[in-house]
Parts: structure tokens; C-alpha cells; sequence
């Protein structure tokens, strides 16, 4: 049984491949978190170069296509 490693994945390059040199030894878990709105920071949503949701999209398709779970987060409050 291969051990288990949990990768916070972004949706960019750098955390796919990593997700993917991992699984060839390990049980891979992406994860995913959303922290905040732009509307919890008070940001206009024009001045964004792309959105939360968009990140989350493009993180689902790397998962779909390394074929490995997905954890995601929503909202987390930090004291």
C-alpha cells in the first residue's frame, strides 16, 4: 500500500507537476482552499487578473487529468 501526501494544488504548472511526480510513488490528494472573497477584502472584482472560481476550474481539470482526489475548502476564518 503507498503512502499517503497531501499537495496544495493552485491551478498552475509548478503544483500539477509536482501532484504528478508524486503519484508515481504515493497516494496523491490535491487540495484546495478559498481563503476569501474579493468582496471580504473590499476589492473591485475589475481590477482582478483572475477570479477565485477560475482557479478552482482550472485546479479540477489538472485533478481530472492526474486522476487523483480533491479536497477544497471554502471560507476559512483564522483567528
Amino acid at each position: 500500500m503507498k503512502k499517503k501526501v497531501l499537495v496544495d494544488m493552485s491551478g498552475g504548472v509548478d503544483s500539477s507537476v509536482a501532484a504528478a511526480v508524486l503519484m508515481e510513488e504515493y497516494e496523491v490528494t490535491g487540495a484546495t482552499m478559498k481563503l476569501f472573497t474579493n468582496d471580504d477584502i473590499q476589492l473591485d472584482r475589475q481590477k482582478t487578473c483572475c477570479s477565485l472560481d477560475a482557479s478552482w476550474n482550472i485546479t479540477r481539470k489538472s485533478i481530472r487529468i492526474l486522476k487523483c482526489q480533491i479536497s477544497r475548502k471554502d471560507n476559512l476564518r483564522w483567528m
